[in-house]
């Protein structure tokens, strides 16, 4: 510096979900459509109101298992089949499906029923709402509030940056094309602890951040 003592060299390394992309909220839209044609006494005209923010305020982050095996057991306590009973018939309600895949559609999936008809569809939901959510990154993924201006204030300082994310490939190079992040991290700038290690090796275990 001006004097004349030697500053350290001082890079930035970015966690993923909430910190540079905004994939909690489609991760959740997801999750809401996937369960939603095994709502208990929904009507469809109430699937895209008050009914779907309160659902997911109440059920935002946990885990999709956590969420399925919960809705199980008000279907249960109702006398109802199970989710998967349901898939496995393919007994879902036509006007509920209706608003479910006009939903799937804004969020570039498929219908229930093409994905059925080309024999796509996973045995198990978890396994379906997995993929989709990938999918659906890539239509709704967004960069979170001031990340842009951000990195571009950090470029002009040169100071180094770099993803390192417990998350998996290719969820965030998904997620960073989606938002519009490419010019700043390139595929060399995206380390995750899920994918870039066998075994994973997940936090608190440091590794990802001296890779």
């Amino acid at each position: 510096d001006d004097d004349g003592v030697q500053v350290p060299k001082v890079g930035v390394l970015f966690d993923f979900d909430g910190t540079v992309g905004d994939t909690e909220t489609p991760a959740m839209e997801v999750a809401y459509w996937e369960l939603a044609p095994y709502f208990i006494d929904t009507p469809p005209e109430e699937l895209n109101g008050r009914y779907k923010l309160d659902w997911i305020r109440e059920n935002c982050g946990k885990p999709f298992g956590e969420m399925q095996e919960h809705l199980d057991e008000q279907r249960e306590q109702a006398g109802l089949m199970s989710v998967e009973e349901i898939r496995a018939d393919k007994a879902e309600d036509l006007e509920i499906m209706k608003v479910v895949n006009n939903a799937r559609a804004k969020m570039g999936l498929k219908s229930i029923q093409q994905i059925r008809d080309e024999g796509s569809e996973q045995a198990v939901l978890w396994d379906q709402a997995r993929g989709e959510f990938e999918d659906a990154l890539r239509t709704l993924a967004q960069p979170c509030d001031g990340i842009p201006q951000l990195l571009t204030s950090l470029s002009q300082d040169k100071t180094p940056f770099a993803i390192a994310t417990t998350s998996p490939k290719p969820r965030v190079p998904i997620s960073v094309v989606a938002a519009g992040l490419t010019e700043f991290f390139p595929e060399e700038y995206i380390h995750s602890g899920e994918s870039d290690f066998s075994p994973p090796r997940f936090k608190p275990d440091p590794s990802v951040y001296f890779k």
